[in-house]
């Protein structure tokens, strides 16, 4: 199951608060063209800044933590490798040169960006690197399944394994980064727009019952335990911020099959 990451968005809005006048800024860009560094935006009154300087740059998922504790960086992906952003002044620079890095989330702790890369047959190597002064480091290595999580104390990764692979769109790729292409015909055999089409795929994702578990990687031992073991789909998964035994995942599904709401959340609770 691969971790999806949302394309990042060109702008970040933020309150103009005084900072820069409208006339010293650019006007919005006309549909199609690219976008300025910043402008205001006319209906709002709001700075929209690009924090992004390469095409291509990701930013990781809603629930994958992206900034330092410190609150002045945030870590992204771009296609030359892994990047800083300093919300300071939207300043950019590479912190891990390598296209094959996969950004996973920044360590709550520590001022550590953790990533993976592709290992022998179905595994994979995590690194973590530091902000400040870019070392890289060997953390972990993976037989089978990927990582997504790391508890407050950067002690425990959490990752997921599925015993087969179930893609939600078999080669379907979609045309910004990280997204899926998907697709499905109807009963009359012409194609479903995309949100039905969506449906679709979600169900029958759902109904495969691959079995799947969650388990736990201790950084200090090397030693893997299986927290939740199910044939749901297993995803989301995600140590609270504070707490650092206290771990989060989503049953995954589409929304309303058979006219019920079918993504629940599980929470589960380690030993001390």
């Amino acid at each position: 199951m691969r971790i999806h990451r949302s394309a990042m968005a060109a702008a970040l809005i933020a309150a103009a608060l005084g900072c820069a006048s409208a006339s010293s800024l650019a006007s919005p860009p006309a549909a199609g063209a690219p976008a300025p560094a910043r402008f205001v935006d006319p209906l709002t009154g709001h700075e929209v800044v690009r924090i992004s300087r390469e095409p291509g740059s990701v930013s990781l998922y809603f629930h994958q933590n992206s900034f330092t504790s410190q609150g002045d960086a945030m870590a992204v992906s771009t296609p030359s490798g892994i990047a800083e952003v300093r919300l300071a002044d939207w300043s950019s620079r590479l912190i891990v040169r390598d296209p094959q890095a996969r950004l996973l989330f920044v360590g709550r702790r520590t001022r550590t960006v953790y990533f993976s890369k592709a290992g022998p047959g179905q595994g994979s190597r995590i690194f973590a690197a530091d902000f400040d002064t870019s070392r890289v480091r060997q953390v972990a290595q993976l037989a089978r399944g990927e990582i997504g999580s790391i508890n407050a104390g950067e002690i425990l990764l959490l990752g997921v394994e599925a015993e087969r692979s179930a893609p939600l769109q078999p080669g379907g790729e979609g045309s910004r980064p990280g997204e899926i292409a998907f697709g499905a015909t109807g009963p009359d055999g012409k194609p479903l727009p995309y949100a039905e089409a969506k449906e679709v795929r979600l169900d029958r994702r759902l109904e495969t019952r691959v079995p799947m578990r969650i388990f736990t990687l201790d950084l200090r031992t090397g030693a893997q335990r299986t927290v939740i073991a199910s044939d749901d789909w297993l995803n989301h998964i995600q140590f609270s911020p504070t707490d650092p035994h206290l771990l989060m995942c989503c049953q995954e599904g589409p929304w309303h099959p058979g006219g019920r709401e079918d993504r629940r959340s599980a929470q589960a609770r380690l030993p001390a």
